[in-house]
């Protein structure tokens, strides 16, 4: 693994930016060496790159895990909203970036891995370094850290995250004192991790929201925590498209009289509310005189995660070869082409009976 500092704040939130969100605004504010980006892609790290804040220097994360309790006082004060989490009140050397991002979709969602080189020693103790992702903005009467449990409303902390609790979630990187040590570049300096996780917030199409990434030391300064943000997770896409027939497995295209394509709309996540999807048709085909006409848009209903579209072919009885069917995703906000699938029609399989 290796590390970059001296990264600005507008470049670290860009660095996360994905598809259909839109970010500006960015501050930083973290001690000298804190904050800047990774490159990696190990089992110990399976995030290939990033940006990463820490409570001390960035470039103690970079492995083999060769110390017992590796780490840097800034002496830097902790964060307000941090400290009002659950079991964290008195936090040291916050390292926060924050920054305003425009959503296209429903959802808001990145991926991350929280590490720290308090584990395993000060798990249950009062050095219980907390990181969060607070989000605010329509929907959100107040901050609220959305970097949790996954199925619970449980912060991500060392106490939290343990091989005694939710172990399903923790990584462990060894002791730094217990030879053999690591040589593998990817290995991170801190004795234990969360594996990756997504944060996700459920907002308002075309609305401004307003993020703020924040990791700091609880009680102490001493040993450092890390979180590890992946490059380009940081999306709201929404909705993604795939393509299917009737019949499945061994018909790949729709049929004249025969067979029926599916376009199947999947939104990442379901809530109680119906969800309007429009879209584009485009391709060879001509809609209404090849297939059954289709309109502009279709409704994935409340508490259901999708909705097909049917692409029924019309048997014209013309030699026309394989037609194609293009449907677009559409921008709520603006319109723009956001995905597209491609499904193909056939011409009518004629029998010849010999008796």
């Amino acid at each position: 693994m290796s590390v970059s500092e001296a990264v600005s704040a507008d470049a670290l939130a860009e660095k996360l930016a994905g598809v259909g969100v839109t970010v500006s605004g960015a501050i930083l504010n973290c001690g000298a060496g804190a904050s800047g980006t990774f490159s990696t892609g190990t089992a110990y790290l399976p995030l290939d790159s990033g940006i990463i804040l820490s409570s001390g220097l960035i470039t103690t994360a970079v492995g083999p895990n060769n110390e017992t309790g590796a780490g840097t006082d800034l002496f830097l004060p902790g964060d307000a909203d941090l400290n009002a989490l659950p079991a964290v009140s008195s936090t040291n050397d916050a390292c926060v970036l924050e920054f305003d991002v425009e959503v296209i979709a429903d959802t808001l969602s990145f991926n991350y891995i929280f590490a720290s080189e308090e584990y395993l020693e000060f798990v249950g103790t009062l050095y219980n370094d907390a990181f969060a992702f607070f989000i605010s903005g329509p929907g959100f009467t107040m901050p609220t850290n959305i970097a949790i449990i996954p199925g619970t409303i449980i912060p991500v902390t060392i106490n939290n995250v343990n091989p005694s609790s939710f172990s399903e979630f923790y990584v462990d990187n060894g002791d730094g004192f217990t030879a053999p040590f690591s040589t593998d570049p990817g290995y991170m300096q801190y004795d234990g991790s969360t594996v990756v996780l997504e944060a996700r917030a459920v907002v308002i199409p075309c609305e401004v929201y307003h993020l703020k990434l924040v990791v700091a030391d609880e009680f102490d300064g001493i040993l450092d925590s890390g979180v590890f943000i992946e490059a380009g997770s940081l999306s709201s896409s929404g909705v993604s498209l795939s393509s299917t027939t009737s019949v499945g497995f061994g018909f790949d295209n729709a049929i004249e009289g025969c067979v029926d394509g599916l376009i199947t709309f999947t939104r990442t996540a379901v809530t109680d509310s119906a969800l309007v999807v429009n879209f584009e048709v485009g391709g060879t085909a001509t809609n209404g005189l090849d297939y059954t006409a289709v309109s502009s848009s279709i409704v994935i209903p409340p508490t259901v995660a999708s909705a097909d579209l049917v692409i029924a072919p019309i048997v014209d009885a013309l030699p026309e070869g394989l037609e194609s069917v293009t449907i677009y995703l559409l921008s709520e906000c603006s319109g723009v082409r956001l995905d597209s699938v491609t499904l193909f029609i056939q011409d009518e399989i004629l029998l010849d009976i010999e008796v």
